[in-house]
């Protein structure tokens, strides 16, 4: 999530096409999921939204926090733990190195 939200701010609705589209095989992302996680990084402080002034419907546009940009860059220096979930944790670390000097 927080590497999706460093190239740009976007809606739930584009995070959510965007995660889907990362995972192998390729998984749905329920609403009842994606939001209360959204809820849960904007309540730590990890980001927050905006309203978007374009849009008729009253859209919120996440943005990752400073503070989180970097702890961002903490978290792609730590190794990749070889559990059950290594291989998701891999490729996404991977798709957001670019982001890191």
């Amino acid at each position: 999530m927080l590497s999706a939200l460093m190239s740009r701010n976007m809606s739930g609705y584009k995070l959510r096409i965007i995660l889907e589209n990362a995972m192998l095989p390729r998984r749905k992302i329920s609403n009842g999921v994606l939001y209360p996680l959204l809820d849960k990084l904007e309540n730590k402080g990890c980001i927050g939204f905006d309203e978007a002034d374009q849009d008729s419907r009253g859209t919120k546009i996440a943005h990752i926090t400073e503070e989180r940009r970097r702890y961002f860059a903490e978290l792609m220096t730590k190794p990749v733990a070889h559990d059950a979930k290594w291989d998701d944790a891999y490729r996404f670390k991977m798709r957001g190195m670019h982001y890191i000097d």
